[in-house]
């Protein structure tokens, strides 16, 4: 809605957390406090919905010190939006299930990542959604048993965007050659603000706290080929003051990672299409990974293309 841009934008002055300022977080919150608009409730008119839009606004425009957009305005808003989308409303729960049964051939790809997650992330600094694999069914309404196959996308280094715990985070020389430039769409900059995303080391610790809270049958490794240039390459393999990613946010600025040192493989490997072509130290990075989350590296990403991946 027009007025949750509003409210995050107040709320990231004060909060300092890094959001998009899209209102993500703001409709969530509508959401939990079961006083959201649902989308299937634009079909009762415009009557109706102005009626809960005026709810909304005695229940919370009351707490902020701005002029929001009438209730008339926002209807109308939403109404010419509900002529365009309200074709693919429907009961999309049962559908699914049904093909899933049935046809098979689902694919659901999440967005952002575990350590994002509103439930097992570095909360506060988190998204205001579930990332990780039972968001997934939580959000088609499926069972979670209909999956056959969790692949778990893991980029060959670690970013961030935005504060938040980073116990691998590099110098700015490192980061400058893991980042690019921002001239290319593959480049570490948000997708949706732009802004430079911070970038690192891999953390193998963050990954096998992933593969456990996701139950990753598979990695796909992304990115393998921006490694080309560095050398040493370094994993963090453990931290030296705890034996997990601790839940508490203040807990994980304190890591103090303990890294193992690889070899750059010095090496253009865009063309390559198999694994054993690999260079040797291309081939013990991907096995190091392995090593640490106990899953086995099933696609690795050699370049930005589609085409450009190695199946295993």
């Amino acid at each position: 809605m027009p007025y949750h841009k509003q409210i995050e934008q107040i709320q990231e002055i004060s909060q300092g957390i890094g959001t998009t300022k899209r209102g993500i977080g703001p409709a969530y919150r509508d959401k939990a406090a079961r006083i959201g608009i649902r989308i299937g409730e634009l079909k009762l008119g415009k009557h109706n919905l102005i009626k809960k839009l005026d709810r909304w606004l005695e229940i919370v425009g009351k707490s902020y010190d701005v002029e929001f957009q009438s209730p008339q305005e926002v209807a109308d808003e939403l109404l010419e939006s509900f002529g365009y989308i309200g074709k693919s409303v429907g009961e999309v729960s049962s559908y699914i299930d049904g093909i899933a049964r049935t046809k098979g051939g689902i694919l659901a790809e999440g967005a952002q990542g575990t350590m994002l997650s509103l439930n097992w992330g570095t909360y506060p600094y988190v998204t205001s959604s579930e990332t990780s694999a039972g968001g997934a069914s939580e959000g088609l309404g499926i069972d979670m048993r209909l999956f056959d196959e969790i692949v778990g996308v893991a980029k060959s280094f670690c970013t961030r965007v935005g504060n938040g715990p980073f116990p691998t985070e590099g110098d700015e020389n490192i980061q400058k050659i893991l980042r690019g430039t921002g001239k290319n769409p593959f480049d570490e900059f948000g997708s949706t603000t732009g802004r430079p995303r911070r970038c690192g080391w891999f953390d193998g610790m963050v990954l096998r706290y992933s593969a456990r809270i996701n139950g990753i049958d598979s990695i796909a490794l992304t990115k393998l080929d921006v490694l080309g240039d560095i050398d040493p390459l370094k994993i963090a393999v453990k931290y030296e003051n705890y034996d997990y990613f601790p839940a508490n946010v203040d807990d994980a600025e304190r890591i103090i990672p303990i890294y193992e040192n690889l070899k750059g493989c010095n090496e253009n490997i865009s063309e390559i299409r198999e694994y054993e072509l690999l260079p040797e130290n291309a081939k013990k990075y991907v096995e190091k990974i392995e090593e640490i989350s106990g899953v086995p590296v099933k696609y690795i990403g050699v370049g930005p293309s589609r085409k450009q991946i190695i199946l295993r």
